[in-house]
């Protein structure tokens, strides 16, 4: 095994002459691959570094194909120079698109006839996927960047504004399989405004990588509940405006205390239209059920990121006043005649359960 630098003698015998001796060096260098991983469609630099030598050798960069690579527009090699017995050699990839197995070969400069030495080094490339968010106003959210096709736990920092203040809370996520997931969680104190916060990826396992940044969202917009308040037994329309979204949101109705609405035929829900930044979703209420104060609440989740949590908002429908109608009682006077004389002062009231509306001539 080969191991260290040796001086071999060698000794030659001729009959009725003198002895003569040689020595032979048998000179040892190492060569240390330098991996990268990148995200896709960025520049990088892969490199092997040798050590041991005295005099610069010559480096060739090979692909799988076993093609010598040549400079142009996708690689750019350079075989570096000599510094205290080490030289290293870079080969720089253009927008790397995939994982590449590259050969560095190395070739003695001191000694020519000594065999190459061939040593892999690898380009890996990994995918970073941005989770954004569209959120209402006030409340808390949580965006992330999903790094997949890794080996090794990757390091991530967040980049925004005020990330460091106590309304953000940052998690690197821990490696599962060959992906790993990044948060950034944000308090609903600071979920005031649309912000772009940037996810810089750089992997531990080869620190020498470029730093990869992805773009990730938090939108934010508002939820302004129309309350309505109607006679009892008359038609009515309750809606919300969405504003300051992009795209058309999903509006579901629900009704009070949590009751679904989707298959009642006396409520109508409509979502609406985008219309600049803003969206009115209604829900048109017949009369029949239009009897008494209740509260229904107005769901909205974004169109824009399907992944966001939805966003509930109370809208009020009041009800007043008492109809002629059959499923009401009506007491005049104390007794359920519905005619008086003229100039009496009566009392009316509708029952079940709710209070005289007042007296009148």
């Amino acid at each position: 095994m080969v191991t260290e630098d040796k001086t071999y003698t060698c000794t030659v015998t001729d009959s009725g002459a003198d002895e003569q001796q040689e020595f032979v060096h048998l000179d040892v260098y190492e060569v240390k691959a330098v991996n990268a991983v990148v995200k896709p469609g960025t520049d990088a630099t892969i490199s092997c570094v040798i050590e041991g030598i005295t005099s610069q050798v010559k480096v060739e960069w090979l692909e799988s194909s076993e093609e010598i690579i040549v400079a142009d527009s996708n690689y750019t090699p350079n075989p570096g120079t000599i510094e205290n017995n080490s030289q290293t050699a870079t080969l720089e990839v253009t927008g790397a698109a995939e994982e590449t197995t590259f050969t560095c070969r190395v070739t003695s400069g001191q000694f020519p006839s000594s065999p190459s030495s061939d040593t892999e080094v690898q380009l890996n490339v990994y995918v970073v996927t941005a989770h954004s968010a569209e959120v209402k106003s006030g409340t808390d959210a949580t965006i992330s960047c999903v790094i997949e096709g890794i080996t090794s736990q990757i390091e991530v920092e967040w980049v925004g504004a005020h990330v460091e203040d106590d309304n953000y809370t940052q998690k690197s996520g821990t490696l599962d399989g060959d992906s790993q997931t990044a948060t950034l969680e944000v308090t609903g104190a600071a979920v005031t405004e649309d912000k772009t916060f940037a996810c810089r990826v750089t992997s531990e396992q080869f620190p020498d990588s470029s730093v990869s940044v992805t773009s990730v969202q938090l939108n934010v917009y508002e939820v302004h509940a129309v309350n309505a308040e109607v006679k009892s037994g008359t038609y009515a329309t309750i809606s919300c405006v969405i504003v300051g979204i992009t795209s058309l949101a999903t509006v579901e109705w629900v009704g009070p205390s949590g009751t679904d609405i989707s298959g009642d035929s006396n409520y109508t829900p409509k979502s609406g239209t985008l219309d600049g930044d803003s969206q009115t979703a209604t829900l048109e209420v017949t009369g029949a059920a239009v009897t008494e104060d209740r509260t229904f609440t107005c769901r909205v989740t974004s169109g824009q990121f399907h992944s966001s949590p939805f966003s509930d908002t109370e809208v009020q429908l009041n009800v007043y006043g008492c109809s002629k109608d059959p499923k009401f009682t009506f007491t005049i006077a104390g007794n359920t005649e519905d005619t008086v004389k003229v100039g009496e002062t009566v009392t009316v009231s509708c029952a079940p359960g709710s209070t005289p509306s007042g007296s009148d001539k």
